[in-house]
């Protein structure tokens, strides 16, 4: 099937119902898998259209999590009505009430699915908000210079210099010794 516009629309509107795998969406819209991840990489204006259809759905989800949690915070009562009908006396056909039953139960929403959703739309944003840190391309003249910048981007580099830069200028250090001047040769006659 090639891409078109209708298309894509169908698709939006399968990934917002929240309820089909890309799976069964390409499979209801008889494309192959292989072709919607070669049109997300390959055509941008569908790659947006479709990440936004994910985010509208994963903010609908956020908003039903909330209700479900304000229901379980103020507590959700179900009532329950139950009538039982009897023939008439008079006349077998006509139905008179009997009894009649009202049952109020209390029925709380699944916590773990409501924690689910909320955890998964922080992390989203967390992920969102956070800083990519994008690879940076140096041209060096030689390997020595190559290895000095390998070794300056791990995480105790900075730590292990500071450390051998106060042990070489300390008092006793390896620099200490021949700095020592000669005491004797300022000291004043006395």
């Amino acid at each position: 099937m090639k891409y078109s516009d209708r298309l894509v629309e169908k698709m939006i509107r399968l990934i917002e119902e929240d309820t089909y795998t890309i799976t069964e969406i390409c499979e209801a819209l008889k494309i192959s898998r292989h072709t919607y991840y070669e049109w997300r990489n390959t055509k941008p204006d569908f790659r947006r259209k479709i990440d936004e259809a994910i985010d509208r759905r994963d903010d609908a989800l956020v908003v039903i999590a909330r209700r479900s949690l304000k229901q379980k915070l103020e507590g959700c009562v179900l009532t329950e009505e139950r009538c039982v009908y009897e023939p008439a006396r008079s006349n077998s056909e006509v139905q008179i009430l009997k009894t009649r039953t009202v049952r109020k139960k209390q029925c709380p929403p699944d916590l773990r699915a409501i924690k689910y959703v909320l955890d998964r739309n922080d992390k989203r944003r967390e992920a969102d908000n956070s800083p990519s840190r994008r690879p940076m391309i140096i041209n060096v003249p030689d390997q020595h210079t190559a290895d000095m910048l390998r070794a300056m981007d791990e995480p105790d580099y900075w730590d292990k210099r500071q450390k051998m830069i106060d042990e070489k200028y300390a008092p006793g250090g390896i620099w200490s010794d021949k700095e020592k001047v000669d005491e004797t040769a300022y000291k004043k006659d006395e």
